[in-house]
């Protein structure tokens, strides 16, 4: 009764780990992909109805700039990634804090974060788009801002583009998509249709 391997029999192993660990590696990926774009279908869909319900027109001067938002940001240099922010700037001062901010509806943390990265006891890990999940780059189609990507909703069901014109009618004509590029360039759509702001992911 032979005690070891031959050396056929070690390669037919390795051949199976290796398989193994492939298999292991693609599945961590999509689950990074998939991860991210349901997260921000759900938010989405919070950011949503939380306009749909809470009107901010108002006679003040540029009360728009307070209706609820999207925005996606790099994160510092020295860092480097990308985050996000869901938030109605109050203050109407361009740089949401985190007591403007959305919550997240899975654990009622900030979905918020600084430009440094970090993750916080009070924020949602979601939103650090590169650091835990590996996302190298965000596009969005009616970007209209310097930012990676913005974008309001308002209660009447209609999208916007850049809240910091002088001009309150941005309105979005067209249906707007999100693309969520992996670092391995696999990437996945959302959808956010500009009639309804209804927001659906697309399979690729």
């Amino acid at each position: 009764m032979k005690k070891c391997f031959t050396l056929l029999e070690l390669l037919f192993v390795l051949v199976i780990m290796s398989g193994f660990l492939i298999f292991a590696k693609i599945n961590y990926i999509n689950n990074d992909l998939q991860t991210v774009s349901k997260h921000l279908v759900l938010h989405l869909k919070n950011l949503r109805y939380q306009a749909l319900i809470d009107n901010k027109y108002s006679y003040e001067d540029k009360w728009y700039k307070k209706r609820w938002t999207l925005k996606f940001l790099n994160c510092n240099k020295s860092i480097g990634g990308i985050y996000y922010i869901m938030f109605s700037d109050l203050n109407m001062k361009g740089h949401a804090n985190q007591s403007e901010t959305l919550k997240d509806a899975l654990n009622s943390k900030y979905l918020y974060a600084t430009s440094f990265c970090k993750e916080h006891k009070n924020r949602s890990k979601h939103v650090l788009l590169s650091k835990n999940y590996n996302i190298k780059e965000i596009k969005l189609s009616c970007n209209k801002t310097k930012s990676l990507g913005q974008i309001s909703f308002s209660s009447s069901g209609k999208i916007y583009a850049s809240l910091s014109n002088q001009n309150e009618n941005n309105e979005i004509k067209k249906d707007c998509y999100l693309k969520i590029i992996h670092k391995n360039n696999d990437s996945s759509t959302i959808v956010i249709r500009n009639t309804t702001a209804y927001v659906s992911l697309i399979s690729e």
